[in-house]
């Protein structure tokens, strides 16, 4: 145990000491998310919580398939919440497609580290547009493995594009603590004396 404090108080170690708690409040972060989903019913606001993120999720389908349909010049058919294309697949951009529960990680983990709010004030917002280029990212990929390979449709959402969430969820975390707000700057905001 020694030797675990000593290499957690080591400067150099700092970074990496960054990194892991970084990673652990983003697991905490994702897992009461899931609870507050799954066991609360998004308690006391599902109402508010629902009607945002199908919102969302419509300005998402939207402007995924005029990107596919305009940018991409595939050919796609919208019905309902699916996008079907024309071998017989399709992509469902559901509640859960909104990328909310991103942006949400997003503004509790800014909340969480220091630095001053005139920084946050604009990061943040920042932060959740590139979230929401992301999950167009992600829906478009999508979209184009369901056109090239439909059986790899699962394994590229589960795997591949969503992970694509938390590496730019990483970045945005990365900027703020290296470049947005350097050590002097966060010191300086707990101790303004």
């Amino acid at each position: 145990m020694e030797f675990l404090k000593r290499y957690w108080k080591d400067p150099k170690w700092a970074k990496i000491k960054g990194v892991f708690l970084f990673c652990l409040i983003t697991i905490v972060i994702h897992f009461s998310f899931r609870w507050w989903v799954t066991d609360l019913g998004y308690f006391p606001i599902k109402s508010f919580f629902i009607t945002l993120s199908d919102s969302i999720a419509a300005i998402v389908l939207q402007q995924s398939s005029w990107i596919i349909l305009h940018l991409l010049r595939i050919h796609l058919t919208v019905k309902g919440d699916i996008i079907y294309f024309d071998n017989n697949s399709g992509i469902e951009v559901r509640t859960a497609c909104s990328g909310l529960q991103q942006m949400l990680q997003l503004i509790i983990l800014m909340l969480i580290y220091p630095g001053p709010w005139k920084h946050k004030l604009w990061f943040i917002p920042s932060g959740m547009v590139l979230i929401h280029f992301t999950n167009l990212f992600r829906i478009i990929g999508l979209a184009v493995i369901a056109i090239i390979s439909p059986k790899f449709m699962k394994f590229g959402h589960d795997y591949i594009l969503r992970t694509t969430f938390y590496v730019v969820i990483f970045g945005l975390w990365w900027l703020w603590v290296e470049k947005i707000v350097p050590r002097r700057e966060i010191k300086k905001s707990q101790n303004p004396i």
